[in-house]
């Protein structure tokens, strides 16, 4: 399983406009195989947002973030446009207890 998060600042004249946009964003990518999308805003910053999501393989983790990069449905409400959209996939580090 792979764990990706997606992180940006929406400008905050665009907020309504943006919330309507990440619940069509969120149908796209579970279409595309993403689980367990969560919508996070940062408490200390506010309209600085995290997307989180599972997705089963690299491959696919590649492809959203391929389709992300060329459909880019919430560029313009981002502060700096796209390339203030940051998206990083993990994979877990299952730790040993002593």
């Amino acid at each position: 399983m792979i764990r990706v998060f997606v992180e940006y600042k929406i400008k905050q004249e665009k907020r309504q406009e943006y919330l309507g946009l990440i619940a069509q964003m969120k149908r796209e990518l579970a279409k595309q195989g993403a689980r367990h999308f969560e919508l996070y805003e940062g408490t200390d910053q506010p309209d600085l947002f995290v997307e989180m999501f599972d997705v089963d393989t690299e491959a696919a983790y590649r492809q959203i973030k391929q389709s992300r990069e060329a459909h880019p449905v919430l560029d313009h409400c981002v502060e700096g446009g796209k390339n203030k959209i940051n998206i990083w996939a993990f994979r877990q580090i299952k730790l040993e207890d002593n």
